[in-house]
């Protein structure tokens, strides 16, 4: 474990594990995995990580990775603040990202594999029809929008287990519930 610290970042952390796993073909291999832990103390509710797989894991079988409502992954993790770009450079010290998308509502960037926004609880209101419980300061994780392959198969999995969904211009958007903490929204996969 090691604590460092990046421009914008408050607090720090780094992890590391390696042990031998199964590998595909039978043998086994070195594998683990690198977590590296990050908040802005002006955030207390958010703390943002990353991991890395080190080295080759067998991989799980796909019944164990997929899911009847076809999520096939993370699209855009979004944030509240009643000021988005105070956290702007933190943001942009952990996405390693310099462009920055900024509008009336708030500020969004680019990841390798996602979109990161913050938006203001008026903007999370007009773009996801949700209100945001805290209108405090700092950053809150207001939603997680999942890329599916289609809309109209996600509606009828919802649909068919209980779920209440609406549409919301091109996303189907899942209202918080009791031990979910945020909007759950889905959009498909350009």
């Amino acid at each position: 474990m090691r604590h460092s610290h990046a421009k914008g970042c408050r607090r720090a952390l780094r992890f590391r594990s390696r042990e031998p796993s199964a590998h595909r073909t039978g043998g086994k291999r070195d594998a683990g995995f690198r977590l590296a832990f990050a908040a802005d103390l002006r955030a207390p509710d958010a703390t943002f990580f990353t991991c890395e797989r080190v080295g080759e894991v067998a991989l799980a079988a796909e019944d164990a990775t997929t899911h009847a409502n076809g999520v096939s992954g993370i699209a855009e993790i979004v944030m509240s603040e009643p000021n988005p770009s105070d956290f702007q450079y933190f943001l942009q010290a952990l996405a390693r990202q310099r462009h920055v998308d900024s509008r009336s509502f708030g500020l969004s960037m680019e990841t390798s594999n996602a979109r990161l926004s913050v938006l203001t609880p008026e903007g999370f209101e007009a773009f996801f029809g949700e209100t945001v419980e805290s209108r405090e300061r700092g950053l809150r994780f207001a939603g997680i929008v999942f890329r599916v392959g289609s809309l109209a198969a996600v509606e009828t999995c919802l649909r068919e287990t209980g779920v209440a969904v609406r549409r919301k211009g091109a996303r189907l958007v899942v209202p918080p519930a009791t031990g979910q903490g945020c909007t759950f929204a889905f959009e498909e996969a350009p």
